[in-house]
């Protein structure tokens, strides 16, 4: 059995979506299993600080591009501030309409996929010559980018008859709730994601909410939920067991992650806080909300307009194991989702990491209807409060100034969302699928 996993997203790259690719690499690796890993070629300015021991048997290709058609890519730049990396927001209103109607054709028309058709091209040439050199049983492609699909999907093409495609979904494509488009636009999309899809035999996915929209999109197909998890080897037994943390002062809540303007928005905290300030309930200096990461989104624009300038510090890129230690030793863990109906299914890795910290975590946007929500209250780890200002200003005073939460993380629990034993459960299905 040898397993060609195609994914953008793999050490050094320090984003949470290399985890869990590097660890499908290294368990399955573990369990016998022959393992090469198509990515692409990693480089400054990324954070590269992801660093892994990789088996010497696991053989990495990496692939250098060039962005063949960059004009086209005016739908995903970001205009930054150089010190802070948050998003500047257009002076113009025809700008913004611009960039919205620039944004529907770039993804509803697939020009994605032709601004990085050299990243296609090169690969899939490489991913066939790969398949038929070394005897590939198994293609695993992960989601996102598409270009991974569309790489698996050519090199499926030529080698039908002898590998088996499988192709995973971090997060949603043409269904996505923050960069999926509209109408007919929308329609396109759907249409290239099913022809890409076609020769796909398993596709996995992270919650069960997004199986079901995967399989009402793919009928045909069997869709199967491998959950985003937690590695053990990434937690040592100081971290995994219960302990007594000391109050700090002042309280410390920390962010770490992407903002995403109107989807990820700490807007509903930001209210709640000013709210109490001017009620006379927050006393100056008694809590500090710390946010961790490169992309900011609008995050100076929400600190200004809600004026919690005193309550808020914007810290910026920390690397892999700094993060594990901050998100250990504060607190509590800001988590923000949308509440918008097709994010309820959403479930990122970066909560497995919160909950392992055995932090309490405060959850913004999401309620106990979502998935994330739902995995806050079985794990007993948290709080899901919705977007409800007068909920949140009450779980303020009582429990995050208070310190008055108590939870306890279960072995069963545990077991269910490692990544090891998800690696093994996928590769049994794996070793049973037939062609």
């Amino acid at each position: 059995m040898h397993i060609l996993i195609i994914t953008h997203y793999f050490p050094p790259l320090n984003e949470i979506a290399s985890i869990r690719l590097f660890c499908f690499a290294k368990y399955w690796e573990q369990n016998g299993v022959r393992v090469s890993v198509l990515t692409t070629k990693k480089s400054a300015p990324a954070d590269l600080s992801y660093q892994k021991d990789i088996s010497p048997s696991i053989a990495i290709y990496e692939l250098e591009y060039r962005r063949k058609f960059r004009f086209l890519n005016i739908a995903s730049e970001k205009k930054t501030s150089p010190l802070s990396s948050v998003e500047l927001r257009p002076k113009t209103s025809w700008r913004a309409l611009l960039k919205r109607v620039g944004r529907h054709i770039y993804y509803g028309l697939g020009l994605s996929q032709i601004e990085h058709h050299n990243w296609v091209k090169v690969a899939a040439e490489k991913g066939i010559q790969i398949s038929q050199e070394e005897n590939i049983t198994h293609i695993f492609s992960s989601f996102g980018p598409s270009q991974s699909h569309v790489i698996a999907s050519r090199i499926i093409s030529k080698i039908s008859n002898t590998a088996i495609w499988v192709a995973d979904y971090r997060d949603l494509w043409s269904q996505n709730h923050i960069y999926s488009t509209k109408g007919i636009f929308n329609l396109i999309e759907k249409a290239i994601e099913r022809k890409v899809l076609r020769r796909a035999k398993l596709i996995t996915t992270v919650s069960e909410p997004l199986r079901i929209a995967l399989l009402n999109l793919h009928s045909d197909k069997q869709v199967m939920t491998i959950y985003n998890g937690f590695d053990p080897a990434d937690f040592p037994s100081t971290i995994t067991q219960a302990r007594a943390k000391k109050r700090q002062t002042p309280i410390k809540i920390a962010y770490l992650g992407r903002i995403y303007p109107g989807f990820r928005d700490p807007s509903p905290l930001f209210q709640a806080i000013r709210e109490l300030e001017l009620a006379d309930k927050l006393e100056s200096g008694s809590l500090l909300i710390q946010f961790y990461g490169k992309f900011m989104g609008n995050l100076e624009a929400l600190i200004a307009k809600y004026n919690v300038t005193q309550w808020v510090e914007v810290v910026g890129q920390v690397d892999y194991s700094e993060s594990l230690r901050i998100q250990r030793d504060c607190d509590w863990l800001l988590f923000l989702e949308s509440s918008r109906r097709e994010a309820a299914g959403v479930l990122p890795g970066k909560l497995f990491e919160y909950i392992m910290s055995r932090t309490p975590i405060l959850g913004i946007g999401i309620d106990p209807s979502t998935s994330a929500g739902e995995l806050i209250i079985e794990s007993n780890t948290g709080l899901a409060l919705g977007n409800n200002i007068a909920t949140i200003k009450n779980a303020l005073l009582t429990s995050v100034l208070s310190s008055n939460h108590t939870y306890s993380l279960n072995e069963n629990f545990m077991r269910k969302y490692s990544r090891k034993v998800q690696a093994e459960e996928l590769l049994a299905v794996l070793k049973k699928i037939g062609h």
